[in-house]
């Protein structure tokens, strides 16, 4: 059963938070490593990188979530999760806005009048910011000749 997209987000921005724990945990052991390398115990230092370097492991395996959201732990959640192949239902099962000619002409003949007011507002707006552009009269010449509904 997949989970909704707000528990996804959920428990990824909880998997966030515990990894900005163990970054800082890597932050202090490589400051204790640089401490104690300064003071001639190059064991210790080293001991400090190793743990650092465990734990921006732990981090990174925090950030990617491996095997949450119903997949068998052989893949990550997150990088699943933006992979349209693999993405969770409510990215795959959304339904595709219907969105042209005849939806944007319905809208526009039942607007308000403060909503042409203010569409025209807009397009008046755009118009003036290129009003003192050089005219490419090859290209607007062209695109007129592609709006051309007779043969």
């Amino acid at each position: 059963m997949a989970t909704d997209y707000n528990s996804l987000i959920n428990v990824l921005w909880d998997s966030w938070q515990t990894a900005q724990g163990w970054i800082a945990s890597l932050a202090a052991n490589y400051s204790q490593a640089a401490a104690d390398w300064n003071a001639g115990d190059d064991h210790a230092a080293l001991e400090d990188v190793i743990q650092g370097m465990w734990d921006a492991n732990q981090a990174l395996v925090n950030i990617l979530k491996k095997g949450y959201y119903g997949w068998d732990g052989s893949t990550y959640a997150l990088l699943s999760a933006l992979d349209r192949d693999h993405a969770c239902p409510f990215i795959t099962e959304a339904d595709i806005p219907s969105f042209n000619m005849d939806a944007i002409l319905s809208v526009m003949l039942s607007a308000t009048p403060e909503q042409v007011e203010y569409f025209v507002g807009l397009v008046d707006a755009y118009r003036q910011s290129i009003w003192n552009r050089p005219f490419n009269q090859d290209f607007y010449a062209a695109l007129a000749r592609g709006f051309m509904i007779w043969p």
